[in-house]
Formats: C-alpha cells, structure tokens, sequence
C-alpha cells in the first residue's frame, strides 16, 4: 500500500481528525519500520521491553501470553530481556488442546509458572446476551446493539460512515437477519479478566506480541497510538513486535529454534477460542471448516450447543457441513 492510498484509507478510519501533514509521516514511519533488518527488529524489540522494565519495575510489568506463534517469540525476548517477569495465560475454556500443551511445554521447558485467568461470563451467555463474534471486531462492535443496528438499517446520517463500510465489506445482509453480532466475547473472555486481574496485582504495563501488520484494526491502533501507550483503564501497552512482519516471526522461530504450537501445521492461522469467527466470512478454508476436518466430534457438538450452525446458515458463513460431504449434522 502506498502512502498516499494509506492516508485516504486512515483518515477515514479516524474520522478525519488527523491531518495529512501527521498522518503521512506516520504511515512512512510504519513503512519504514518494517523495512528494517530483522536483526535490528530484534534488539529494538528486547529495547522496548526493557524500557518498560525499567520505567516500572519488572514486578509491575507482565506478559500477556496466548501460546501462539507471535506470543511466542516475545515471551523468548522476554526470557532474555526480563525473565523474572510475570507471565499471564487468558484462558477461555474453548483454547485447542495444542494451546494447553505448548503452555505447558513452556513451563516445563523454562521452568516457570504461567498465571491462568477465567472469563468473566459463560460462552453460552455472551451469544445469547450480546451476540456471535463474527466478521470482524469492528464490523461486529457496529452491530453490537439494538439501536446501532436500527440507526444502520434507517441510513441515519450519523452512523452513515458504518453503513458505507458494511456496504464495502458485502456483510449489509446481517442487518435482516435475525443475528445477534457482537465484540463482546473478547471483553468477557480474555481482556476484562486481564485487566481485573493486573489491577489486583497492581501490574501497570502488559507487554503484548501484537504486530501492526496482522490487521487493518492494529496497523490503525499504531498509527493512531504507537507501540507504547496508556489507556482510560489498565496497563500501559506495550507492543514490541509492532514493526515486525509474519516472515519475521517465522524466522526467529528458525533461528532460535523455538517451535510452535501443533496447530498451525494443521492449516489454523490463529490460536485463541476455538469458536471465535472472526474472518471466517473471508477465509478459506475457515475455522469452522477446519475444525470438521481436524476435531469432528468438538465441531460438532459445539457448533450444535452454541447455535452456531443456525447463526452461519442465516449469514451465508460456511460452517463446515460443506467439507467431505457433510451436507447435514
């Protein structure tokens, strides 16, 4: 992407409150970001995590830790950088089998404890209450309420700019029918624990394996905040990784030779909540494909339990009954 088509696309995203004069040095700063050495990516990366250390003291830093491939490789600059640091595990309930053995695998290996966290609310509430996780965050957050939806489907000239890009995404449809969407799952499952739990331990910056590039949500949030910035409510954010690239992990994982969790040799992208289905309207084969491919019996009884055959079927969103003939459950 070029600046100047960036600059058209993030002022819109921003609502227009940021000037072409800031935003182009800003996307030329990212562009060049990425462009750096790996080698130099990597002491850069360990720079900022003990920068962090030392304006907040290691015991009131902690690493959120996923198990997947990117978590991966800054928690290894972490065992490095810091490694009396805290390392905090958001378990949903709903992680791959793969999740729990390379956490695991990663205590054993160096000899640490990793703090667990539980959600805040049952899967089964969050989809009945608030909604699927579908689409993406942000599509999803536009459908999130009642009035946001109804505002959307009378084209009110507030919520204009959302229903252009629920037009440009082709996901208009979901305004008929009879769905709930909603972000929530991510608040109740993972971030709301996170965040009560570093409040109680009185954490101030969470260090997080988040690259810019991994979606149009975080090349914005890092545009718009950078790799090291505070918020309304929890620890400062502290993006290490934020001008690194897939290839980039990839090769770090090479080079040190760190391995990853099982599933990503099973075709999955992402670790995290089995049932999220975020991106699944794009993806091919998505994550419920792959799951009646790999895990039959899970996908099916979750996919039953949680509604979800019913919610994709209305959507249009394939949900794996197409895969090896599976015409019905």
């Amino acid at each position: 992407m070029t600046v100047e088509t960036g600059i058209r696309r993030y002022r819109r995203g921003l609502q227009g409150n940021w000037s072409e004069e800031v935003l182009r040095p800003r996307i030329q700063m990212l562009k060049d970001g990425q462009e750096l050495p790996f080698t130099v990516k990597v002491a850069k990366a360990q720079g900022l995590i003990q920068q962090a250390v030392q304006e907040h003291g290691v015991e009131h830093c902690y690493l959120g830790f996923s198990g997947g491939q990117d978590s991966a490789v800054i928690a290894h600059l972490t065992e490095l950088a810091a490694p009396e640091m805290e390392f905090v595990f958001n378990d949903t309930g709903l992680e791959f089998l793969e999740t729990y053995e390379y956490v695991s695998w990663w205590e054993k290996e160096f000899k640490r404890i990793i703090t667990r966290t539980k959600p805040m609310k049952k899967l089964a509430d969050i989809l009945r209450e608030d909604g699927y996780p579908l689409y993406s965050k942000r599509i999803a957050y536009m459908l999130s309420t009642e009035k946001r939806v109804a505002n959307l489907k009378s084209q009110d000239p507030r919520p204009a700019g959302s229903y252009k890009l629920l037009a440009s995404a082709k996901v208009l449809h979901t305004l008929d029918a009879g769905v709930k969407i909603s972000d929530k799952c991510c608040h109740y499952l993972k971030h709301g624990p996170a965040d009560k739990y570093a409040a109680e331990q009185g954490f101030t910056a969470s260090i997080l394996g988040m690259r810019a590039d991994d979606s149009r949500d975080r090349r914005r949030n890092w545009l718009t905040m950078g790799c090291y910035y505070p918020v309304k409510k929890g620890a400062d954010r502290v993006w290490p990784l934020a001008f690194w690239t897939e290839a980039d992990v990839a090769k770090y994982h090479e080079v040190v030779g760190l391995p990853r969790a099982g599933l990503y040799d099973k075709g999955f992208t992402r670790n995290g909540c089995r049932l999220c289905g975020f991106g699944c309207h794009l993806a091919s084969p998505n994550k419920f494909e792959l799951l009646a491919i790999w895990y039959p019996k899970f996908w099916k009884a979750a996919m039953t339990k949680f509604g979800y055959f019913d919610a994709c079927e209305r959507l249009g969103i394939k949900d794996g009954r197409n895969i090896r003939g599976l015409d019905t459950v």
